[in-house]
């Protein structure tokens, strides 16, 4: 239930209630004149679909007291791809990046913190392949890697989702 929160000059907003910008009178595609040929909804869809890209897979790596020089190597591999420790992954967009928030109490679930954090899910969107690595993945020694889940949306509608449980 929405709840009435505050009245203003531009209408009124409930709790809960997300406000975002009209934006279907913007084009997304212009012809090399430059005249407008494509408004920005003209691509939406109804139906099942993830939201979030074609194909987005989450990784967890897992190393006690990952460095942010670490961190910046595992985003390295992950978006060049490449093989390191005899594995090989193809490359891949990053979209978001969380973490344990380490060992200080009350950090909260997203935070990185350098030489505390322990655990960091990578949600990383492409086609390629990426694979398990129990040992020294991404070139970090003593970090593993775990495909945690695969998202799959191909024509707008969710063809498939596989969940490995989180530890």
């Amino acid at each position: 239930m929405l709840t009435k929160i505050a009245t203003s000059e531009r209408g009124k907003h409930y709790r809960g209630e997300i406000i975002m910008a009209d934006l279907s009178s913007f084009y997304q595609t212009y012809s090399n004149a430059g005249s407008g040929v494509a408004y920005l909804d003209d691509n939406k869809q109804a139906g099942n679909s993830n939201g979030i890209a074609g194909r987005t897979v989450i990784v967890k790596v897992a190393k006690t007291d990952i460095t942010e020089a670490e961190l910046d190597t595992m985003r390295i591999a992950l978006q060049a791809g490449g093989t390191y420790s005899g594995v090989t992954n193809d490359a891949f967009s990053i979209a978001a990046v969380t973490s344990d928030g380490g060992d200080t109490p009350g950090t909260g679930y997203t935070d990185f913190v350098s030489g505390e954090s322990d655990v960091v899910f990578f949600a990383l969107q492409g086609t390629g392949n990426i694979t398990a690595d129990a040992s020294n993945a991404l070139g970090v020694t003593g970090a593993a890697l775990t495909v945690e889940a695969v998202f799959n949306d191909r024509d707008g509608v969710d063809t498939g989702l596989v969940m490995a449980p989180i530890a």
